[in-house]
């Protein structure tokens, strides 16, 4: 681990606590055994070398998995629809035009949920954090 101020970077390992962990597909450090590195606000006072408890909170990884997962696939279905009922209006079949609107809304969703994701990084409520040495 290293630390700049209240910021840390903290090495992270898979541990025994991924197999049972709800996240851990979310997460990517359940993912194939390797350590990642991640950035953490230090309220503990941890300092290198320290075996710390990395937190999040739980309602803002749900929101941010709904934003990331759930909410571009939900566009396309409602761009498929839309297109698919829009053939009186337009010179193409039904089913290119679902294919259309649905990428098109796809599309557009993934565009939103970049700049979503930019400004929600930089939320308190969507950082990691430190919270208690456990080991110094």
């Amino acid at each position: 681990m290293r630390t700049s101020g209240t910021i840390a970077w903290a090495k992270v390992d898979r541990a025994g606590g991924c197999e049972g962990c709800s996240q851990k597909g979310a997460c990517g450090i359940g993912a194939g055994g390797k350590s990642v590195e991640v950035e953490a606000v230090n309220e503990a006072g941890a300092r290198v070398g320290d075996l710390v408890l990395i937190d999040v909170k739980s309602a803002s990884v749900l929101k941010a998995a709904f934003l990331l997962y759930v909410f571009p696939i939900l566009a396309m279905l409602a761009g498929a629809v839309i297109g698919h009922r829009s053939p009186p209006f337009f010179q193409l079949g039904p089913s290119a035009l679902s294919a259309i609107f649905g990428f098109s809304f796809f599309g557009a969703a993934v565009l939103f949920t970049r700049s979503k994701a930019n400004r929600l990084a930089r939320k308190e409520d969507y950082r990691l954090r430190i919270t208690r040495v456990i080991r110094p």
